[in-house]
C-alpha cells in the first residue's frame, strides 16, 4: 500500500537518454532494464514503493525522508559500480527528492508536490542527488556517516510560481562538483515574473522549443488575435529555451514604443546597459552598441506586441544577422514578412483530453474568490463559447464570485461586452474582449473592414470560393486579413475566425447581417439539395456524405434559416436531405439535429396545435426515425400517435413514414401483433415513401415476420427490399437488408448462407465507416456461430459487437450483445460470467422499455440456473418466459423440460403456478436477486 500523510517522493531520470536511444537503441534497451532493476532493488531495500515507470526513469514514494535518502544513495552507488556496455559507457542519472503532505488516489499521486519534485530533478545533472528544502530539513541530523548536504541556493523552477531552496547530497565515492543547476535563476532571470500561473500549452511549448533548437530558425513570430495568450506563451518558451541552451533571456514590451530609436533605448535599459553617447559615430551607432552588448552572451530575446511596428520589421532581420547567437521570439497580430521568419499560429487552449481551458478557468475562479469545477458543464460551455481564448477565460472566471459558470456562459452568448474587467494592473487592450479586437479593427482600411465583418456570417471554417461568392471578399483582402491574424488557415483552402473574433465581426455587420445570412443559407441550401439524390442512393454515397460533412456547420445554419423563414421558402427538401445524410453519417447526431429544428419550428407556432405545422411534424417524424435506436419507445410512440390524425388527413409520404415508425416502435417494445398491424397499413403506401423509408419498412416489417415465426415471409420481404435498394443505389440501406437476410437464413437453418449475407453487409459497413452497422453484423455473426455450435467464436463476435454498440450508444445492441455473449458462456461452462451479462442486459432493457430484450435476458438467466442446478428458481423463471409473448421462447422450452425432468411433476406444478401469478416486474426481481 502506498504511503500517505507526510510522504517523500523520489524521481530518477537518465540524462541524455534521447541521444542514447537514437544512437544505440538495442544497448539502451538493455541498459534501461539494468537501471530499473537497480532502482527497484534500492527502493525495496529502503522500504519504499515504486509508484510507476516514467519512461527513462522511476517514481518512488517513502514513508520517511531518511529511507528515501538511503535509497538515493543506493541507486547512485549501484549505478556507479555497474559494468555497462561499452557503447553506452555509463548511465548518468539524476535523482531528486521532495517531501509533502499528500494522499494516494487510485495507486498514484497527483498535485503540485509531484510537479515540484519533477522540476527539481529536471534542474540537476547526471550523477547528482538533489533535495528540496523540506526534505533536507527532515534529514539534516540523521544523515549516514560521511554524507552531507550542500545548499545550492533558491531557484525559480520552470512552471512553478513559488521558488525552491535546493540542496545537493554529498556522498563518498560519488562526484561532488557539478555545473550550475538548470533553472530560471541562472538562465532566464530577465524575463518578467507574471503573478498568475501558466496553464497548459504543453504541445505549443514543445513545438516552439523544438523549432528554436535549429540554428536556422532564429526568428519565431507567434501570431494570433488579441487575448489568445501570445505573450505568456512567448515568455514561457523563452524560459524553456534559455534553460536548455544556457542562454540569457530578455523581454521587451513594445506597446508604448513608436519608433526603432525608442526600441533600441528600451532594449538597452532591459540589458542594464548604458549607451556611450560620446562614442557615437556613423559606424558606431546606438543600435550597434546594443547589438554588441547582446553578442556578449547567447540570448533569447522576446519582442512583445510588434504589430504596430511592422514598418520596421527589417530591424529584427538586421539584429539576427549582426548578433548570430540571438534567437528572437516575437508576438504580433501580424506576421513580419521576413525571409528568415518562422510563423507559429497561437490558438485557443484545448478543452479535449488535457483540459487546459477548464483548468485555467478554475484556477482563475479560485484566485478571484469564486468556485468552479473542471467537470462542470457550465465551465466547459464557457471555454467552448470563447474558443479557449485565455483572456476571455480569465475575464469570465472573474465573475464566479457572483455568477455560476452556467450563468456566465449565458451572459457571454448574449453579449460580447460582458467580458470586461476592472483590474487596474491590466493593460487597456486587455480590459475587455472588445478592446482587444478594436485595435486590430482600427488598423484595417475600409475595404478590409467591410470584408472582415462580412466573414462573420460563416459559423465555422469556409472555403475561398464561399468567401468570394457569399461575401464578395477578394483574395488579396482575404490574404491581408490572414496576415493580420483576424483570419487563420484551418486546412488547405479553408479559412476560419476564432469564435470571439467572429462574434466581434458579426457585431460590425449592422444592417447588412440579414442579407448576408440569407445569401449564406441559400448557398448552402442549394449545396445540400444538389447532393440529396446522391445521398439517397448513388455509386458515390461515401464521397458525397463526406463532402457534406465537411460543410455541415454551414448546412445546419442554412437548415435553421429555412425553418425560420418557411413562410417564404420550403424547408421540407432541406429536412429530407439531412435525413439521408444523417442515415449515412450519425444516427445520434441526426436525432439531435431533427429535435433542434423541430424546436425552432415550434417556437413560431406555439403549443396549441404544433402538429398542424408541416415543418414541425416532419422534423419530429425524422427525429423518431433516428431516436428509436436510443430512446425508450413509449414516449416516441405516444408522440407519433398524437400526430397520426394529422398525417391521416394529409396522407402521402408522411402518413407512410408515421405508420412505419409506429410499427418499428411496437416491435422494439415487444408487441409483435401490434407491429404487424401497423406494417399492414403501411405496405399499401410504400410507393409513397422515399428510398430510405422503403428500406426502413422492409427491414422492420421483415424482422417482425421473423419474430412472429414466419421466417419465409420475412426472408421474402428482406429480399424484395434488398433488390429495391440495389436498384436505387442505396448501398448502406442494402447492407442492413443483407444482414437481415442473414437473420432469416439462420431461422431457416441455412447458417452458411447467413454467414455469407452478414459478411457482404460488413464490407459495406466498413466502407462507410458505419460502426453501428459493423456492430450489428458482429452481433448477428455471433448468433450464426452459436447456432452452428462454435461457442468460442460466438462469444468473440458478441463481445466485438458489444464494444462497437457501446461506442455509438445503441441501447438495443448493447443489451442484445450481452445476451448473445451470455448464451455462449453457458455452453462454455462460464456460468457466473453469463449471469453477469444477462443481468446487465436486463437492467438496460428495463431502463429503455425494451420488453423483447427483457424476455431474452430472463430466458438466459433461467438457462444459466439450469446449468448451475439452481432448479427451483430456474423452473419459475423459465415457466414465466415459456409464453407466446417471448420471442426467445425456443430457448426457454427445452431448458424448462430439462429441469422438469429433474424436479418431478408435483414440484413443477407448484413452481409453474407460482410463475403464472408473476408479472414482468416480479420476474425481473427474481432474476436480479
Amino acid at each position: 500500500m502506498l504511503p500517505s500523510g507526510t510522504v517523500t517522493f523520489l524521481f530518477t531520470d537518465i540524462q541524455g537518454s534521447t541521444q542514447l536511444w537514437d544512437s544505440f537503441p538495442d544497448e539502451m534497451r538493455a541498459a534501461l532494464k539494468v537501471h530499473d532493476a537497480i532502482v527497484t532493488e534500492a527502493v525495496a531495500a529502503s522500504d519504499g514503493h515504486i509508484v510507476k515507470n516514467t519512461g527513462d526513469g522511476q517514481f518512488a514514494a517513502f514513508a520517511t525522508a531518511d529511507s528515501a535518502v538511503r535509497a538515493a544513495i543506493g541507486i547512485q552507488l549501484g549505478l556507479r559500480r555497474q559494468e555497462w556496455d561499452p557503447a553506452i559507457g555509463s548511465l548518468a542519472v539524476r535523482v531528486a527528492m521532495h517531501t509533502d503532505e499528500v494522499e494516494p488516489v487510485d495507486d498514484d499521486y497527483h498535485g503540485t508536490a509531484i510537479n515540484r519534485v519533477a522540476r527539481i530533478e529536471a534542474a540537476g545533472h547526471g550523477g547528482q542527488v538533489l533535495l528540496s528544502d523540506a526534505t533536507a530539513a527532515l534529514v539534516d541530523d540523521t544523515l549516514p556517516d560521511g554524507v552531507d548536504t550542500i545548499d545550492l541556493g533558491t531557484h525559480l523552477l520552470r512552471g512553478l510560481t513559488t521558488p525552491e531552496r535546493i540542496h545537493q547530497l554529498v556522498v563518498p565515492e560519488l562526484p561532488e562538483a557539478f555545473p550550475p543547476l538548470r533553472t530560471a535563476t541562472t538562465a532566464a532571470a530577465r524575463l518578467p515574473e507574471i503573478p498568475t500561473s501558466f496553464v497548459g500549452r504543453a504541445t505549443d511549448l514543445e513545438d516552439i522549443v523544438s523549432t528554436a533548437s535549429d540554428p536556422s530558425h532564429r526568428i519565431l513570430t507567434l501570431v494570433g488575435p488579441g487575448g489568445i495568450g501570445k505573450t505568456r506563451l512567448a515568455v514561457e518558451s523563452a524560459r524553456r529555451i534559455a534553460d536548455e541552451s544556457r542562454a540569457v533571456a530578455h523581454f521587451l514590451g513594445l506597446a508604448p514604443l513608436a519608433s526603432i530609436d525608442a526600441v533600441v533605448k528600451a532594449l538597452a535599459d532591459s540589458l542594464d546597459f548604458t549607451i556611450d553617447l560620446h562614442a557615437l559615430s556613423a559606424s558606431f551607432t546606438e543600435k550597434t552598441q546594443v547589438f554588441d552588448r547582446l553578442a556578449m552572451h547567447p540570448t533569447v530575446l522576446v519582442l512583445d506586441n510588434y504589430e504596430h511596428l511592422i514598418a520596421y520589421a527589417d530591424f529584427v532581420g538586421e539584429l539576427t544577422t549582426e548578433v548570430p547567437d540571438t534567437t528572437v521570439i516575437i508576438t504580433s497580430r501580424e506576421r513580419l514578412g521576413l525571409q528568415g521568419e518562422w510563423v507559429y499560429e497561437v490558438e485557443g487552449l484545448s478543452d479535449d483530453g488535457d483540459d487546459d481551458a477548464p483548468t485555467l478557468f478554475v484556477e482563475r475562479a479560485v484566485q478571484a474568490g469564486g468556485t468552479a469545477d473542471t467537470e462542470d458543464p457550465g465551465v466547459r460551455r464557457v471555454c467552448d463559447l470563447v474558443g479557449g481564448m485565455p483572456l476571455a477565460i480569465e475575464l469570465a472566471a472573474a465573475w464566479t464570485p457572483v455568477l455560476s459558470p452556467g450563468e456566465i456562459a449565458a451572459e457571454i452568448a448574449a453579449n460580447l461586452d460582458f467580458l470586461a474587467a476592472e483590474l487596474h494592473d491590466l493593460p487597456d487592450r486587455h480590459r475587455s474582449l472588445r478592446a482587444a479586437f478594436d485595435s486590430s479593427w482600427r488598423r484595417l482600411d475600409d475595404a478590409a473592414q467591410q470584408a472582415f465583418a462580412s466573414l462573420g456570417v460563416f459559423p465555422s471554417a469556409f472555403t475561398r470560393e464561399a468567401a468570394s461568392v457569399i461575401t464578395k471578399t477578394p483574395l488579396p483582402v482575404l490574404f491581408d486579413l490572414l496576415k493580420k491574424s483576424l483570419v487563420h488557415r484551418s486546412a488547405i483552402d479553408r479559412f476560419d475566425l476564432h469564435p470571439m473574433v467572429r462574434e466581434f465581426a458579426r457585431d460590425r455587420l449592422g444592417g447588412r447581417r440579414a442579407g448576408l445570412e440569407e445569401a449564406h443559407a441559400r448557398h448552402y441550401g442549394a449545396f445540400l439539395l444538389e447532393r440529396s439524390s446522391d445521398l439517397a442512393g448513388s455509386l458515390d454515397q461515401v464521397g458525397v456524405r463526406d463532402e457534406v460533412a465537411d460543410e455541415l456547420d454551414h448546412v445546419l445554419a442554412a437548415a435553421e434559416w429555412y425553418v425560420r423563414h418557411r413562410d417564404a421558402v420550403d424547408p421540407l427538401p432541406i429536412l429530407e436531405g439531412l435525413l439521408y445524410f444523417y442515415f449515412l453519417h450519425s444516427w445520434s447526431e441526426g436525432a439531435e439535429t431533427m429535435a433542434r429544428l423541430a424546436s425552432i419550428a415550434k417556437d413560431d407556432v406555439g403549443e396549441s396545435e404544433p402538429f398542424e405545422d408541416e415543418a414541425y411534424r416532419t422534423a419530429r417524424l425524422y427525429h423518431v426515425e433516428f431516436a428509436q435506436n436510443f430512446v425508450e419507445p413509449a414516449g416516441l410512440t405516444d408522440e407519433l400517435t398524437r400526430m397520426l390524425p394529422v398525417w391521416e388527413r394529409v396522407g402521402g409520404r408522411g402518413l407512410a413514414w408515421c405508420l412505419t415508425l409506429l410499427g418499428d416502435l411496437a416491435i422494439i417494445a415487444g408487441d409483435t401483433q401490434e407491429a404487424l398491424g401497423w406494417f399492414d397499413r403501411a405496405e399499401p403506401l410504400s410507393e409513397e415513401l422515399d428510398p430510405l423509408g422503403q428500406l426502413t419498412l422492409a427491414a422492420w416489417h421483415g424482422w417482425t415476420q421473423v419474430v412472429a415465426g414466419e421466417a419465409e415471409a420475412g426472408h421474402r420481404i428482406f429480399a424484395e427490399g434488398e433488390a429495391r435498394a440495389r436498384i436505387a443505389g442505396a448501398e448502406l440501406g442494402r447492407a442492413y437488408l443483407l444482414s437481415k437476410l442473414g437473420v432469416s437464413s439462420d431461422e431457416l437453418g441455412e447458417h452458411e448462407a447467413a454467414s455469407d449475407f452478414h459478411r457482404q453487409a460488413d464490407e459495406v459497413f466498413v466502407k462507410f465507416d458505419d460502426i453501428g452497422g459493423q456492430a450489428y453484423v458482429a452481433s448477428r455473426l455471433s448468433w450464426t456461430s452459436y447456432l452452428s455450435g462454435d461457442y468460442e467464436m460466438a462469444l468473440r463476435y458478441a463481445l466485438d459487437g458489444l464494444e462497437k454498440f457501446e461506442s455509438v450508444n445503441h441501447r438495443w445492441g448493447m443489451a442484445a450483445s450481452r445476451c448473445r455473449a451470455g448464451l455462449a458462456e453457458i455452453e462454455l461452462g462460464r456460468i457466473e460470467d453469463a449471469l453477469r451479462r444477462f443481468r446487465e442486459a436486463l437492467a438496460l432493457a428495463q431502463a429503455a422499455g425494451m420488453r423483447e430484450v427483457a424476455y431474452y435476458a430472463l430466458t438466459g438467466i433461467g438457462r444459466a440456473w439450469v446449468a448451475s442446478a439452481n432448479d427451483h428458481d430456474a423452473a419459475v423463471l423459465l415457466a414465466f418466459t415459456d409464453v407466446e409473448a417471448n420471442p426467445y421462447r425456443e430457448f426457454a422450452t427445452p431448458a424448462l423440460e430439462a429441469v422438469a425432468e429433474r424436479l418431478g411433476q408435483d414440484q413443477m406444478e407448484a413452481l409453474s403456478e407460482r410463475a403464472s401469478d408473476m408479472d414482468l416486474e416480479g420476474a425481473v426481481a427474481l432474476a436480479q436477486g
